[in-house]
């Protein structure tokens, strides 16, 4: 209440981020909550904010934020953590095959692995297996524990001008865990992408990339 009382100049009621639910929207890698609870002349306070998430999941609000408009098809995200307390940072072999496949060479120089789960709509947990973290995006990977390689995910394909290229497989599509690859600025299933020609066949089905049924997702504390 206090925060959100100094950030947004509001004084008057309680107010709270309503359902404690932080959005998260895929497209433009963005957070968002709603908050209620303002009243009297302050009610119109009242609605979306973008919000800041830290690594640690510290979720706060920018001193001055004003109301916006929480984008269509956001989902549910839990508080985000790091796999151990000393994150596990990627292994050279794994950082270049994220460079490679077009991932920013900041973001992948400085990539940790992280255990992914999600909660469907009945509350069960569900594994998710293992991700790269570099920026705000997870990347799909494998990771032997017994011996702690890390292999980041990759899909190949025949590009535009005829070479052979890669592109580093994302967590996203519809339910938020669909490994997912960005071609020429466009998003397709990489299970659909892998082995396609785009010089032969230029066309190709583009992967959903809303929900309506909106995930949870978490990254498990440690191993």
């Amino acid at each position: 209440d206090a925060a959100i009382k100094t950030a947004t100049g509001g004084t008057t009621g309680t107010a709270s981020v309503t359902g404690g639910a932080v959005k998260f929207d895929a497209d433009n890698n963005k957070y968002f909550v709603t908050i209620g609870g303002f009243t009297g002349a302050d009610a119109a306070k009242n609605g979306d904010y973008e919000v800041n998430v830290a690594t640690d999941g510290t979720v706060t609000l920018a001193a001055g934020a004003t109301k916006t408009t929480m984008p269509a098809g956001v989902t549910t995200k839990t508080e985000v953590q790091e796999l151990t307390t000393t994150p596990v940072v990627a292994s050279a072999d794994a950082k270049n095959a994220l460079i490679a496949g077009g991932v920013d060479t900041a973001d992948a120089n400085a990539a940790t692995l992280v255990k992914m789960s999600y909660t469907d709509k009945n509350g069960k947990t569900i594994e998710g297996g293992y991700a790269l973290k570099a920026g705000d995006k997870y990347y799909a990977a494998d990771y032997d524990e017994a011996t702690g390689a890390i292999k980041a995910k990759t899909t190949s394909y025949t590009a535009a001008d005829g070479t052979t290229k890669t592109a580093a497989n994302q967590l996203g599509g519809v339910d938020g865990k669909t490994e997912v690859v960005t071609i020429d600025g466009k998003t397709y299933n990489a299970s659909k992408a892998a082995g396609h020609d785009f010089k032969a066949q230029p066309e190709l089905a583009e992967a959903a990339a809303k929900t309506t049924e909106n995930p949870l997702q978490k990254i498990d504390a440690a191993l």
